[in-house]
């Protein structure tokens, strides 16, 4: 049975169901209908045509939080933080 368009919480429809909307060939047509800001129209459209985008993470501790997620998995996976060469 194929799938109709759907619709999300938001009330947007996505006429390609089980194709993110992001990844659509329709998303820069319809991405100033679906009630966004300019920034994250800004961020879909570097998604949908780069593949990635650049984006200030609005949290004030970030820096911190990645620095613990560093120092616990570092050692659990045997990655040496000292070394700026390490991944």
């Amino acid at each position: 049975m194929a799938e109709t368009a759907k619709t999300n919480e938001s009330g947007v429809t996505n006429p390609l169901p089980g194709l993110p909307l992001i990844e659509s060939s329709l998303f820069l047509t319809m991405a100033n209908d679906l009630g966004l800001s300019e920034e994250e129209i800004r961020i879909g459209c570097d998604l949908f045509e780069q593949g990635y985008a650049i984006f200030d993470f609005p949290d004030p501790q970030i820096d911190a939080r990645i620095e613990g997620i560093k120092q616990r998995l570092g050692p659990r996976y045997g990655i040496d933080l000292a070394n700026p060469e390490a991944d």
